[in-house]
C-alpha cells in the first residue's frame, strides 16, 4: 500500500534528522550540543504533530515549510556561541533540505522507479528514492563493468512500507527489504519501523540492504532464458554467497568520501559497525530459518572468502586485491547469468562450499577455483557445475596472464 501524506510528511522529517541533525555530528569537544537538541526535540515534535496536520497531499509542503521556519527560529535564538557555529550550520542545513523538499511535493509522488531521465518526473524526496538512485546507479555500472549482463539492466519499481514491525520481523533494527523479480518491473519494497528514533545508523544499514535488494536479487538473471522465480529464504547462493558480496559492496561505499555520502551521514569505522551489526544479525538471527539453513548461509559467505583467497594462492591472482576482484567478477556474471535460477545456482554454491570449505584438499580446493576462472571465459553454467563437481586432476597453469576486473571502477 502507497504511503498517505502523513506518512510521507513525517518520513521527510526523519530523514532530515537522520541526515543532517544525526547525534555524531559535532566533534569531541564542540559545544552546540544545546542547539542541535533543540532542533531535534522541534523536529521531533512536529513528526508527532504530522497525523493531524497533514490530511492530504497539498498538506505535506506546507507542514515541510513550517519545519524549515521553526529550525531556523532554533538558529535565531540568544545564545548563540562561536563554537556552536558546526551546530548552526547543520541546522540551517537541514531547514534548507526541508524548503527544497516542499517546494518538490507533488501530487502521486512517493514509490516508483528511481532512474526516471527526466528529474521533473523524479519523486520529491519524501522518501529514500533519491537513496536508490545511487546504489542502483552503481549496481548497474558494477555489473556492465563486470560484462556480467547480456541484455540491457533490469528496470525497479521501489516501494516503502512505513510498520509498527507488531511481528518483530525487524529484530531489534528498524529498516529491511524484499524483492519481487518475478513481477514486471521487478520490485523493491524498503520496509521501515515507525519510529521516531530513526537516525544516521539506520541510514547505514539501509545502505546495505539497497545494495542487498539490487546486487542480490533485482540482477539475478535480468534478462532470463525461462520464466523468473524469487529466490526462496533458505536459498544460500542469494542469501549468503551473494550478500557477502553485497556486504563487501557496501563497505567500499562508506569508506569512499565523495558525492554519493550526502545520504550517509556517518562513514569510515562507525559507518562499517553499522552495517557489519546488520550484516552478522542476518547470520545469526535471521526470523524463520532452520538451524541446518543458517548454518547452508554462513558457510556460503564463508565460502565466498575463501575463494577470493584460493584464487591469489594458486597465483590466478597476483594480488589479494585481485583475487577478490575475481571472485566479485566470477559472482557477478553467474548471478546475472540468463539461465540463473535460485535452484541452480543452490547447487553450484553447495559444490563450492563442499570444494573450497570443511579441510578439503588443496588439489580440490584449486579444482574449484580453476573451474570458476574458466567460467568468466565460457559463461556456460553447465560447463560449471560438471567441473565443479569433477574429480580435480588440473594443476595450475605455468604463467598465467591474468588482469582481473576491477568490478567497482
Amino acid at each position: 500500500m502507497p504511503l498517505n501524506a502523513s506518512q510521507k510528511a513525517a518520513l521527510a522529517l526523519r530523514i532530515v534528522v537522520a541526515r543532517d541533525l544525526h547525534d555524531q555530528l559535532l566533534p569531541v569537544g564542540e559545544r552546540g550540543e544545546t542547539f542541535l537538541l533543540a532542533a531535534r526535540a522541534r523536529l521531533k515534535g512536529l513528526i508527532g504533530e504530522t497525523r493531524l496536520r497533514v490530511k492530504n497531499e497539498a498538506g505535506i509542503g506546507g507542514h515541510l515549510s513550517v519545519a524549515a521556519a521553526t529550525l531556523r527560529q532554533v538558529v535565531a535564538e540568544p545564545g548563540s556561541e562561536p563554537d556552536s557555529e558546526a551546530a548552526i550550520n547543520a541546522i540551517a542545513r537541514a531547514a534548507q533540505a526541508l524548503e527544497t523538499m516542499a517546494a518538490g511535493v507533488r501530487p502521486g509522488d512517493g514509490d516508483g522507479p528511481a532512474l526516471a531521465e527526466d528529474p521533473a518526473h523524479r519523486p520529491c524526496a519524501c522518501g529514500f528514492l533519491d537513496l536508490a538512485n545511487l546504489v542502483e546507479k552503481r549496481a548497474q555500472s558494477t555489473y556492465i563493468h563486470a560484462r556480467a549482463l547480456s541484455g540491457a539492466a533490469p528496470a525497479v519499481h521501489y516501494v516503502t512500507w512505513i510498520t509498527d514491525d507488531p511481528q518483530q520481523l525487524l529484530g531489534a533494527y528498524r529498516v529491511g527489504g524484499s524483492a519481487d523479480i518475478g513481477r514486471s518491473p521487478r520490485t523493491v519494497t524498503l520496509t521501515i519501523k515507525d519510529d521516531d528514533d530513526f537516525g544516521a545508523v539506520d541510514l547505514c544499514q539501509l545502505a546495505y540492504v539497497l545494495h542487498h535488494e539490487l546486487f542480490c536479487h533485482a540482477f539475478q538473471a535480468p534478462d532470463p532464458g525461462s520464466e523468473v522465480k524469487n529466490a526462496p529464504p533458505q536459498c544460500h547462493w542469494t542469501e549468503g554467497w551473494m550478500d557477502r558480496l553485497a556486504f563487501k559492496v557496501s563497505i567500499d561505499w562508506v569508506n569512499q568520501s565523495n558525492a554519493p555520502h550526502t545520504w550517509l551521514p556517518i562513514i569510515g569505522a562507525d559507518a562499517e559497525d553499522a552495517i557489519a551489526e546488520f550484516h552478522k544479525f542476518r547470520y545469526h538471527n535471521p526470523r524463520g530459518l532452520r538451524d541446518g539453513d543458517k548454518k547452508f548461509r554462513r558457510a556460503a559467505r564463508q565460502a565466498f572468502d575463501t575463494l577470493a583467497y584460493e584464487f591469489r594462492e594458486s597465483g590466478l591472482a597476483s594480488s589479494d586485491s585481485d583475487g577478490e576482484n575475481l571472485a566479485r567478477c566470477f559472482s557477478l556474471v553467474a548471478n546475472a547469468h540468463p539461465n540463473a535460477n535460485s535452484k541452480t545456482l543452490r547447487r553450484i554454491c553447495a559444490l563450492l562450499q563442499t570444494a573450497l570449505l570443511g579441510g578439503a584438499l588443496t588439489e580440490r580446493r584449486l579444482a574449484a577455483a580453476l573451474a570458476c576462472f574458466d567460467f568468466l571465459h565460457h559463461r556456460d553454467l553447465a560447463v560449471l557445475e560438471k567441473d565443479l563437481g569433477a574429480d580435480p586432476g588440473r594443476s595450475v597453469p605455468v604463467d598465467p596472464r591474468i588482469s582481473p576486473l576491477d568490478v567497482l571502477g
